[in-house]
């Protein structure tokens, strides 16, 4: 464990700028929303829309920890250094859910279209976060209305593992809800070694049966080339995570290929020219193994990459089409959820360096 050590010690350097570089911010901020959006999204019964509001909570505990954090993530950048009160993340909301009636409206988009994200740079089900009562709002409010079809936030398992069996199962009777987790890998030394994300796969069992038996769906993130990973074992690792969560019967895998974020060891390594983002090639591939031979009857894939064919998010070479090409190869193969073939769909000269680095173990 030694290599697992050094790089806890590199990541705690990188975090400690991250914690020292937050700050207060005013009340009016603070009742707000960090960001809201609308796209298109494959929904689980087919293309749909997605609505998402980011609400600006105290942020992850495992991230404020200066002893502890996931080496590639900089979302606590969002956090505010002054945790809002429960009337601010009450305004929050409500100031997110208006703007989506607002695009409901403006989009005039029917009935049970729409999967409503909550997203709070860390767990919705950890009370420090967002208080029970708030939880219960929220979720109860996203229930009663009909443009809705899914709901999805995130949470830590530990979080999960402590809720009210009862009280979910309400929301889920209601509306589909997914429980997004962040296992980034099946093999636990992988994890705890390049992702140090602090729980084990046991905990994520614990979770995802939890989740079974209240009627709720478990969405599983997966996570491509962690810091101090080779191309070709970053893939190897992705495709037998999504096999084995394809035959656990998981409802959702989410493939998030590492962007560089702000504060992060990734970011103190790519600074350094000691890390790229994985290329394109290497998302189709992984899609294209990991999903050969098995049925998708039962579970969803996802995968929509942070700064897609820019040099801090996945991308292949310099040459726009290429990327673009490798996109938009992406986006058919999520909305038809067929995955065969991807990696010959795109052809440019810069296959021949890619292949090159998968031959780097």
């Amino acid at each position: 464990m030694v290599y697992a050590d050094y790089i806890c010690e590199l990541n705690r350097e990188s975090r400690r700028d991250l914690l020292q570089e937050r700050r207060e911010i005013s009340s009016d901020r603070l009742s707000m929303p960090v960001a809201t959006w609308v796209g298109t999204d494959r929904l689980h019964n087919g293309p749909g829309w997605e609505f998402v509001v980011i609400l600006r909570t105290v942020g992850c505990k495992f991230g404020r920890d200066p002893r502890t954090g996931c080496t590639m993530c900089g979302y606590l950048n969002d956090a505010p250094l002054n945790p809002p009160t429960d009337a601010d993340i009450r305004n929050q909301f409500i100031a997110g859910f208006h703007t989506f009636l607002e695009r409901t409206q403006e989009k005039d988009l029917p009935a049970g279209s729409v999967v409503f994200k909550i997203f709070t740079s860390g767990s919705f089900f950890d009370h420090e976060e967002v208080p029970f009562n708030l939880q219960d709002e929220i979720l109860s409010t996203l229930a009663a209305d009909d443009h809705v079809a899914e709901i999805a936030v995130e949470s830590r398992p530990e979080y999960v593992n402590a809720i009210d069996k009862e009280w979910v199962a309400g929301i889920a009777q209601a509306k589909h809800l997914d429980v997004g987790v962040g296992l980034e890998a099946v093999t636990d030394l992988f994890r705890d070694t390049y992702i140090q994300k602090g729980f084990s796969f046991a905990d994520f069992m614990t979770c995802h049966e939890q989740l079974q038996q209240i009627g709720a769906g478990t969405k599983v993130y997966l996570t491509l080339k962690p810091p101090f990973v080779s191309e070709s074992v970053a893939i190897a690792e992705l495709v037998k995570s999504i096999r084995f969560l394809i035959d656990l019967g998981v409802d959702t895998i989410s493939i998030n290929p590492v962007a560089v974020q702000k504060n992060t060891l990734v970011e103190s390594l790519f600074k350094k020219h000691l890390y790229r983002p994985p290329w394109l090639f290497s998302v189709l591939m992984a899609l294209e193994e990991g999903t050969a031979n098995k049925h998708l009857d039962k579970t969803r894939i996802l995968c929509a990459p942070i700064a897609a064919g820019k040099g801090r998010g996945a991308h292949n070479c310099n040459d726009i089409v290429c990327s673009q090409t490798s996109l938009e190869t992406l986006r058919e193969a999520i909305a038809k959820q067929n995955f065969t073939d991807l990696v010959e769909k795109v052809q440019c000269q810069c296959k021949v360096g890619w292949l090159d680095e998968l031959a780097i173990l």
